[in-house]
């Protein structure tokens, strides 16, 4: 009898014994909620979200006002001032956005105001071609023409081609203008970008009187190549042949090229 009554009143402690350690495993466990919160706040930090990392804070500082007030106010203007941050850049972007968007507008007027569309039914393509004025006189006698154009076909290909002219004058009887004979243009960008463009004579023809000499080609170019030239803010021009030619092209010659190419964007 005894026996059973001490078999019982172990299982019992045994018990209470349990049932204690729970209780101090719970408790240790509310103690340490307040570091538990402020680690769960650090993670939001980390990952950027920075209104849970600053909810959180709030609720900490409210259920234990007295819990390490140092450390969780520094993070709490932390969360703050990046918060700020991000939301300066995001409107930041939203404003380049709008600003990009006003300039693509802008551009696309100027783009139909400066350039020339027509199209042919019998070739099944439409051929944009600038307005401004494409010849630049270096010299007394001798001008030179250089002018992008882009063609669009009916299937949608897209190409560029280059007119270009060497024109001499006389301004007196007693001088008689030359030809040049080009067969080469080479073009060379301030941002990088080159290009070489032979003028045979399949793609040459020429024109002449009394009182003056032209040279005048039309050349497919490379695409790629033409691409390439659409940030450029300067680009010089050589014309080879029987002499050699160099100039830089003029406000209305670059502009009227830039203008091809960024058309080519909004097809």
């Amino acid at each position: 009898m005894l026996e059973t009554e001490i078999s019982e009143l172990k299982k019992e402690n045994s018990l209470l014994l349990g049932e204690l350690k729970e209780m101090e495993t719970r408790m240790d466990s509310v103690a340490n909620l307040p570091a538990t919160i402020f680690s769960r706040s650090h993670y939001y930090l980390e990952k950027k979200q920075y209104e849970e990392c600053i909810d959180l804070l709030i609720i900490l500082s409210e259920k234990y006002p007295e819990w390490e007030r140092t450390r969780v106010n520094r993070r709490y203007n932390e969360a703050i001032t990046a918060l700020k941050d991000l939301n300066k850049e995001q409107q930041r972007l939203v404003e380049q956005e709008e600003r990009r968007k006003k300039r693509k507008a802008q551009l696309l007027v100027q783009l139909n105001n400066n350039i020339d569309v027509k199209y042919d039914k019998r070739k099944q393509s439409t051929y944009y071609t600038t307005d401004r004025t494409t010849i630049c006189q270096i010299n007394r006698t001798v001008s030179f023409g250089i002018e992008l154009y882009m063609v669009v076909k009916d299937n949608g290909r897209k190409y560029f081609r280059l007119r270009s002219s060497y024109i001499e004058k006389s301004h007196s009887e007693y001088y008689e203008p030359e030809f040049m004979l080009y067969d080469r243009i080479e073009l060379f960008a301030d941002n990088g970008a080159t290009m070489v463009i032979i003028a045979d004579s399949e793609n040459k023809r020429s024109d002449q009187d009394s009182f003056i000499k032209k040279e005048l080609s039309d050349i497919l170019l490379d695409t790629d190549a033409v691409l390439k030239f659409h940030d450029a803010n300067k680009v010089r021009v050589f014309f080879k042949g029987k002499y050699l030619y160099e100039f830089d092209m003029t406000y209305d010659q670059l502009h009227a090229f830039k203008e091809i190419i960024a058309k080519y964007d909004y097809i």
